[in-house]
């Protein structure tokens, strides 16, 4: 059986669940920030500052393991910006 895909949530959804994700992260609740960067993440698997926030919220929640590859995916794609690059 095929499994359903879901949609990809459209720009003005996707910037206020970073929003949401990064008041999350401000706030200390790193697990509740994951989570929805991890829905923006499959969506978006190429956005440099998505993947760079879900891999700092993973650190901070304690799964050094996990972060990894986000941060480094972030750091691909962005070579450029420092703030990005800095965490790898």
């Amino acid at each position: 059986m095929a499994r359903k895909q879901r949609p990809t949530p459209d720009p003005a959804h996707a910037e206020r669940l970073f929003l949401d994700a990064a008041g999350h992260f401000q706030a200390g609740r790193y697990r509740d920030a994951a989570a929805i960067l991890k829905r923006l993440a499959t969506a978006f698997p190429d956005h440099p500052e998505v993947l760079y926030l879900l891999g700092l919220a993973v650190l901070q929640a304690g799964r050094v393991r996990e972060a990894i590859e986000p941060l480094q995916h972030a750091a691909r794609l962005a070579p450029g910006r420092a703030d990005v690059t800095r965490s790898t």
